[in-house]
């Protein structure tokens, strides 16, 4: 077996989209002789917010059938002293100043226990930052070799055309640059999820990078039974600001007043503000109907089982220009068993996926989406369900297991 030692600061329970990265290791690591270890904090709530603990408490192992987890008390969030104060924690390489309790926690913790326990390999999953920084660390001192695994890079827009940064900006993404060549110079690899990304930080460190994507977790199933007393369109996660949702929202508005017997119900689920973006009521001003819906956000695996059985039709707004960033539930809308109507178009991977899959339509087309929709609902209407007919062995390839495989067989043929 080969040992691993996985660094994540998001990890289950906390349910968001970066601590299933961390589980897929866990989860699928062995089969591949592997034997994982999760280092993370012990996420516990309390009234909807995280308990911050005592640092010198013991840190909690849980032994799993597949992995190993050691969950080190979470100290909290430290708010920068002023600007002066994060600008110097940044040229220190404490790129996430407001974790400094964190890092120093898991640095000390790492420091004991790599003299107590030997691995063959650290991934350490970004973000944060100092995660990069561990791996690096731990490299100098113990020469364990090392993958930097990036779900994202620290600011999208700098790999996006047009994009125009402040002077605060450049001098930010300088002094971030600078550390991320560093920590990347003596990986063993990096892994990333976007063509676009490896390219960028490739040119960046001269180390080469590879696709490992994010993936879904639904046991697929060819033949599903849907609802068929509703034409429903469901849309969940987050909603971003700088994402074009005027081509969707046009195809909607025409597309809604489409209704004949069968009713249209247009449905969001776990809609949350974003800073200052808030998806529900930007929906609500701009589509005026009362058929829309919101639903309050579900456990994974309960949304994953309602959508199965209500979805006709999934939506996604997309960016208006391709930033390398995959937005995760694409994978998962495509594993449902519903088509899925991408909008605009803009070049990226996402687009190239859902066609290779044969998975619904992307377009910047207001029209081709309302005649898509009708040809839908008319389906569904006359014959109770519709012929969408996905390539069911294609978007099995996409499954976490199959994506965690690929990283074994990369680092066999670098360690061995």
């Amino acid at each position: 077996m080969i040992k691993v030692l996985v660094i994540s600061y998001h990890a289950l329970p906390m349910d968001v989209v970066s601590s299933y990265r961390a589980k897929a290791y866990c989860d699928y690591l062995k089969s591949y002789g592997f034997s994982p270890t999760l280092l993370t904090h012990n996420w516990e709530k309390l009234d909807g917010e995280y308990i911050v603990h005592d640092s010198s408490l013991a840190p909690l192992i849980e032994r799993h059938a597949t992995h190993r987890i050691i969950r080190l008390p979470y100290p909290g969030r430290i708010k920068s002293k002023s600007p002066l104060h994060t600008v110097r924690s940044y040229l220190r390489g404490d790129i996430d100043s407001e974790l400094n309790a964190s890092y120093h926690l898991f640095k000390t913790f790492l420091n004991q226990h790599l003299k107590e326990e030997k691995y063959d390999l650290i991934i350490s999953i970004f973000s944060p930052h100092f995660h990069l920084k561990l791996a690096y660390e731990c490299w100098q001192k113990f020469r364990i070799p090392y993958i930097l695994d990036f779900r994202d890079l620290w600011d999208n827009q700098i790999v996006t055309s047009g994009s125009t940064p402040t002077f605060m900006q450049k001098l930010i993404n300088s002094i971030i640059s600078l550390y991320w060549r560093k920590w990347l110079k003596t990986a063993l690899f990096f892994t990333t999820t976007s063509k676009i990304w490896i390219d960028y930080l490739e040119k960046l460190s001269g180390v080469h990078g590879y696709m490992i994507r994010n993936g879904h977790e639904v046991n697929i199933k060819s033949t599903i039974r849907k609802q068929n007393d509703c034409f429903k369109i469901i849309c969940f996660g987050r909603l971003y600001p700088n994402l074009e949702f005027d081509v969707i929202l046009s195809a909607l508005k025409r597309f809604l007043t489409y209704e004949r017997d069968l009713p249209i119900q247009l449905e969001m689920i776990g809609i949350k503000k974003i800073a200052e973006f808030d998806g529900k009521s930007y929906f609500k001003v701009n589509l005026h109907t009362d058929k829309l819906v919101f639903k309050e956000s579900m456990p994974k695996e309960e949304l994953m089982n309602y959508c199965e059985k209500e979805a006709t039709v999934f939506i996604l707004p997309n960016f208006s220009v391709d930033n390398g960033q995959f937005m995760v539930k694409l994978y998962d809308y495509l594993a449902l068993g519903s088509p899925v109507i991408l909008a605009p178009r803009n070049g990226s991977d996402m687009e190239n996926v859902l066609e290779d899959v044969n998975g619904g339509l992307a377009t910047s087309n207001v029209d081709e989406i309302v005649s898509y929709l009708q040809s839908c609902y008319d389906e569904l209407s006359n014959n109770g369900q519709l012929s969408y007919r996905p390539n069911i062995e294609k978007i099995e390839t996409y499954h976490r297991r199959y994506q965690v495989e690929k990283l074994t067989n990369l680092v066999i043929s670098r360690i061995n």
